[in-house]
């Protein structure tokens, strides 16, 4: 019999190894980062009043995945020109043949928001002395598209990148329910709190309720979840007079809340990136049994 348990705690041990092994270039290379603990999981704590001296905290944690209603893409178009008037026209004018494809693409809202328009310098080093010169002037606008078809975003940015602009600046994710939202998810972690109530309450632990300590509702925009890592190995170089390094490309990845870390999470398996919102909730409660102790009876406060 001791064998088999022996057999079978190393069989269990050894798959645990197994599947510690799968590793990827993100946790190799990555900086690892852990997100902020949103519980505290201490269910018990101390406080001193006139009367008791136990008191009790349940908690719970509500994940949401949420698919956003539309969204604003913001490009960055920059142009020079010999003159202020010169190097604006020069913005516009790729601005304008970008709104022309857009509206062949049925997007027609559209903003611009005028950044900043300067001059801008170069030296002159024909003699011995450098002197600053006026080389010409610079304009820089953006350009903001509002969609809801997510699939579009890669025709929007071919046609951005067919009139010269490259920089999509950032993609805004819009919810326009967030108060719907909050309610949803309080009334889902009030739930939980009372079952955990409930649970306890059949080990013989009666307590009630005496108030919400904290309530935490937060969104995260996709952008605020992604991490960078750069994946390459370098060589020693002692001994070398001179050393000339490499450029090693640098990328990111999506790394939301997993829900593994909840209670609770509504949408689940979502494979694209989405907005997430969390929720804790934190109830204070007091007991209304006096815990038993041996040669002793149970009786109520």
């Amino acid at each position: 019999m001791k064998k088999v348990f022996l057999v079978l705690v190393t069989v269990f041990f050894v798959n645990l190894v197994a599947f510690a092994q799968e590793r990827s270039n993100a946790s190799t290379y990555g900086n690892n980062e852990t997100k902020a603990v949103l519980a505290t999981g201490d269910l018990a704590s101390m406080e001193t009043t006139k009367d008791v001296t136990e008191v009790f905290f349940l908690e719970s944690t509500v994940l949401m995945n949420i698919k956003a209603d539309e969204y604003v893409a913001a490009f960055g178009i920059q142009g020079d020109g010999e003159t202020s008037l010169k190097s604006e026209q020069t913005v516009d004018t790729k601005i304008d043949a970008f709104k022309s494809k857009l509206t062949a693409l049925g997007l027609t809202e559209t903003f611009t928001d005028f950044i900043n328009q300067a001059p801008y310098y170069e030296f002159d080093a024909t003699s011995k002395t450098a002197t600053e010169k006026l080389k010409g002037y610079k304009t820089a606008k953006n350009l903001l598209i509002r969609f809801k078809d997510r699939s579009l975003l890669r025709q929007i940015t071919n046609a951005a990148n067919a009139v010269g602009i490259y920089d999509l600046i950032k993609i805004d994710f819009v919810v326009s329910d967030f108060s719907g939202i909050k309610t949803k998810m309080i009334n889902e972690a009030m739930k939980i709190i009372k079952t955990k109530e409930q649970n306890y309450a059949s080990l013989g632990i009666a307590m009630k309720i005496v108030g919400v300590v904290t309530e935490k509702f937060r969104t995260f925009a996709p952008d605020e979840l992604y991490q960078d890592y750069t994946a390459y190995e370098a060589g020693t170089t002692q001994g070398y007079k001179r050393v000339v390094q490499k450029s090693k490309a640098s990328t990111s990845y999506y790394s939301g809340y997993d829900g593994k870390d909840f209670d609770l999470t509504i949408n689940p398996g979502t494979l694209e990136p989405n907005v997430q919102a969390v929720m804790y909730l934190r109830v204070k409660y007091l007991p209304t049994v006096t815990p038993k102790t041996e040669g002793s009876e149970v009786k109520p406060k």
